[in-house]
């Protein structure tokens, strides 16, 4: 078939909004949502998609944490349960508390 740029071009918001009923419909099945906050040239990049994400997750009362390998403080706008700064402590974390969950 062959489609014209034009026809292209309208459903795009249409994709764009299956896409983030998608990605809420996941985080509704989740039992945490975790959030990598990369560090490209020194510089921290903190996505509105990801502030949404979290957010939501804890509007559905689902445990939220972000990795924040960054020297610099978050951001107020990134809403957590707990903030990691790094991926070691993050996996500790999850580990004890795995640890603590099958001790009960």
């Amino acid at each position: 078939m062959r489609f014209r740029l034009s026809e292209l071009k309208q459903i795009i918001p249409d994709i764009k909004g299956q896409i983030v009923a998608r990605d809420f419909k996941l985080i509704e099945q989740s039992d945490m949502v975790v959030a990598y906050i990369p560090q490209r040239d020194g510089r921290t990049e903190l996505s509105v998609g990801v502030i949404k994400e979290l957010a939501y997750a804890r509007q559905c009362t689902i445990d939220t944490y972000a990795i924040w390998p960054s020297n610099k403080n978050p951001s107020p706008f990134l809403q957590a349960s707990r903030i990691f700064r790094n991926v070691e402590d993050f996996c500790a974390f999850i580990n004890q508390k795995q640890l603590s969950l099958h001790q009960q």
